[in-house]
């Protein structure tokens, strides 16, 4: 995996450099092992490149980790016409770049299972995949962790208290809520997702566009193989690597579905094996709260202006 090569580059100016690194094969968990002499043996020519990236290979900020905890500052407005939430203001906010990965998940949930929280494991293709088989309702567990972990006020309550286990039935529904005045992290709502995706911040809409052009370059139909052969070009290759990459998941967000009567919640995102639509504010389904299923994840969002 090489996000975090990718990230210095940009920040650095130095984008034209990555042909370099793919060619040596170097990846996100080599960059801290790399000498000036490696970036001269590889071709980095200039003195002042090398130092610069050297710098920053050493100190790579939690920022730049390809997690949910990377999270970017989203200015409000207003949904238009061609959305399904016409219409709907949002306020500013900020939201997870990337989706939460596997390795963020379990590092929370170890702290979590020793301070009352009851948490399952999540699953995923690695470490730095996204986390997936996770309910709506764990996600909201997991995110009032990570708050309370880093001295956050978690955001959702359970009676009035703050929501650990999974003590929950149907008729405590109701008293399932959101402490909007709460600093911690949490799910964003469906409105959030979808503004932030239309800010193309989020390589949410980036994603969308990769997938339709992989289903044509890879021969694929609704994310199955057909009989043609992939076409292996460098083009596709790179395709292949961003199709690979978050996000290509369905994603939870707080709302409940309005359609819905069963309390089903709302999902938005389409995945590697969904249909692809020509829009946003097609690719948005709901289920139900305890459902745990391969191709839905969830990212982060937090009130404007929040430090951590």
């Amino acid at each position: 995996m090489i996000q975090n090569l990718k990230v210095i580059l940009k920040k650095e100016n130095l984008e034209n450099l990555l042909p370099l690194f793919r060619k040596h094969k170097v990846t996100d968990s080599c960059l801290d092992n790399l000498c000036d002499q490696c970036l001269i043996d590889m071709g980095v020519e200039k003195l002042g490149d090398r130092k610069r990236l050297l710098s920053a290979f050493l100190h790579v900020p939690a920022e730049d980790s390809p997690g949910g905890t990377y999270l970017l500052d989203i200015v409000g407005g207003t949904l238009p016409h061609d959305s399904l939430l016409a219409g709907e203001n949002v306020a500013s906010f900020r939201i997870g770049k990337f989706p939460v990965m596997l390795e963020e998940w379990q590092m929370v949930k170890k702290w979590a299972l020793g301070n009352g929280y009851e948490l399952e494991n999540g699953e995923a293709e690695g470490c730095h995949s996204p986390v997936v088989m996770v309910s709506w309702y764990e996600a909201l567990r997991w995110c009032n962790a990570k708050s309370e972990s880093l001295n956050l006020s978690p955001c959702y309550k359970l009676r009035g208290q703050t929501y650990r286990s999974e003590d929950l039935k149907k008729d405590y529904w109701p008293e399932l809520s959101w402490d909007m005045q709460a600093n911690g992290y949490r799910l964003p709502t469906e409105a959030e997702w979808e503004w932030a995706a239309r800010s193309g911040m989020c390589w949410i809409e980036d994603s969308l566009a990769a997938r339709k052009k992989l289903n044509v370059s890879a021969h694929l139909q609704n994310g199955l193989a057909s009989e043609l052969p992939i076409d292996a070009t460098a083009a596709t290759v790179d395709l292949l690597e961003n199709y690979e990459n978050p996000p290509n998941l369905w994603e939870w967000c707080w709302d409940l579905a309005e359609e819905d009567s069963a309390l089903c919640h709302r999902i938005r995102g389409g995945c590697w094996n969904q249909t692809f639509h020509p829009g946003l504010e097609k690719l948005r389904i709901s289920r139900m709260p305890e459902s745990r299923i391969e191709v839905v994840g969830f990212r982060l969002a937090r009130m404007s202006g929040g430090s951590v």
